[in-house]
C-alpha cells in the first residue's frame, strides 16, 4: 500500500507509492497550522503516519506518529512554520527517518516501529463505531425520504446483508485481545469506507444545486470584472465541471471548489467584495480578542470606504481578521501539518 502523512485537512502527502522498489527515501516540505508556545502543556504538533491507498487519511491504517511537545522545544513555534520530513524504508520495510524544524534549528528522529502501538485500543474503536453507526443512521433517514435515490438505498441494503455491522459488534465484544483488535480495526475501516460513500450518495442532490448556483455567479463575476486569461480558465473549467455533474460526488465537489476559487480571485478586486468582508468582521466584533484595536480598525475601514481607498480597507480588513482568535480544525487522525512543497523521492 501507500505509506504517507495523515495532515490537518485529513488528506494523505504520500511519500512511497504502492509497488516502488526497496529501499526508498522521500522528503517533503510541510507547514504547521498549529502555534504551540515553549513549555505549554498539552501543546503540541502531531505527525501521523498512515499505510493504504485512501485519499482520505482516516480511512487508512495509521502506523505510527511523532509529537513535538511544546515541553520539548526551545522556542516557540508558530503556526505557518515549515517542517522538513524526511523518511527512507528498506528492504524489511522498516521506516525511519526525521523531521527537521528550522524555526527550532532542531532535528526530532524518527522510527516508526518504535511509534507503533502494539495493537489498536478497543475503546478507541467503539467510539469509532459509535460515531459510524450515528452517521449511517442519518443516512438511512435522508434514504427513506427520498427514495428515488436507488444507488443509497441499494447500498444500505447491501452493507445490511454483509451484516458488517453485526460482524464488529461481535468483535468488540471479545475483548481487548490483539489479533482480534486488528481484525475489528480492518472491518472499521472498510465500515467508513462505505460511510463516507453514502453520505457523498446523500449529498449529491445539494451539490448538483451548489455546482448549477457556482457557474452561474462565476459566469456574471467573470463578465463584469474577469480579464481575458480569467475568461479563459473559465472556459475550460466550465465544461469540467459540468462533466462532473455526471459522475462521483466527491470529483464534482472538487470541481465546485476550483470554479468557487477563481471566483473569488476576481471578487477579492473589487471594493464590493471588501465593504462585505467588512460587514462580515462587523458581526463577529464581540469575539475579537482586542476590542479597543477593533473600534480602530473598523473606523479605518469605514473611512476607507468613504474615501474610495480600497488598499486601507484591504489592510483595515487584514488587521480585523488578525484580531479573530484562530480556530483550527484538524480532522482525521489529529494531523498539525498541510503540505508547503512538493514531494521528492
Amino acid at each position: 500500500h501507500n505509506i504517507g502523512i495523515a495532515m490537518a485537512d485529513n488528506k494523505v502527502d504520500v511519500l512511497f507509492k504502492k509497488g516502488m522498489p526497496l529501499p526508498a527515501r522521500a522528503k517533503s516540505v510541510h507547514k504547521t497550522v498549529v502555534a504551540i508556545h515553549r513549555g505549554s502543556s498539552g501543546e503540541e504538533v502531531k505527525v501521523p503516519f498512515v499505510e493504504g491507498n485512501h485519499t482520505d487519511a482516516d480511512l487508512n491504517r495509521k502506523i505510527g506518529h511523532l509529537v513535538i511537545s511544546a515541553t520539548k522545544i526551545n522556542r516557540d513555534l508558530p503556526a505557518g512554520s515549515e517542517i522538513e520530513i524526511k523518511l527512507e524504508i528498506d528492504r524489511s520495510r522498516l521506516l525511519k527517518g526525521s523531521i527537521y524544524v528550522p524555526v527550532l534549528d532542531e532535528e526530532f528522529a524518527i522510527t516508526l516501529e518504535g511509534m507503533v502501538e502494539p495493537h489498536p485500543d478497543v475503546s478507541e474503536l467503539q467510539r469509532e463505531f459509535d460515531d459510524q453507526k450515528r452517521k449511517l443512521q442519518e443516512v438511512r433517514q435522508i434514504a427513506q425520504t427520498a427514495a428515488t435515490n436507488t444507488h443509497l438505498v441499494e447500498g444500505l441494503d447491501e452493507l445490511q446483508q454483509e451484516e458488517t455491522v453485526t460482524t464488529i459488534e461481535r468483535l468488540l465484544a471479545a475483548g481487548n485481545h490483539p489479533e482480534t483488535a486488528c481484525t475489528c480495526e480492518k472491518e472499521l475501516l472498510d465500515l467508513k469506507a462505505a460511510v463516507r460513500r453514502f453520505e457523498a450518495e446523500a449529498e449529491l442532490p445539494m451539490l448538483l444545486a451548489e455546482a448549477a448556483n457556482e457557474i452561474e455567479w462565476t459566469a456574471a463575476t467573470i463578465e463584469e470584472h474577469g480579464n481575458a486569461e480569467e475568461k479563459s480558465q473559465f472556459s475550460l473549467l466550465r465544461p469540467e465541471l459540468e462533466a462532473a455533474i455526471e459522475g462521483e460526488a466527491d470529483i464534482l465537489s472538487h470541481k465546485i471548489e476550483e470554479m468557487s476559487r477563481l471566483r473569488i480571485r476576481v471578487l477579492v478586486r473589487t471594493p464590493e467584495y471588501w465593504v462585505g468582508y467588512r460587514n462580515y468582521l462587523a458581526e463577529r466584533q464581540l469575539e475579537m480578542m482586542d476590542s479597543s484595536q477593533a473600534k480602530l480598525w473598523f473606523n479605518h475601514a469605514d473611512r476607507a470606504i468613504n474615501s474610495g481607498d480600497l488598499e486601507a480597507l484591504k489592510s483595515a480588513c487584514n488587521q480585523l481578521m488578525s484580531l479573530l482568535p484562530r480556530a483550527v480544525q484538524v480532522r482525521g487522525y489529529g494531523g498539525s501539518t498541510v503540505r508547503a512543497r512538493s514531494t521528492s523521492t
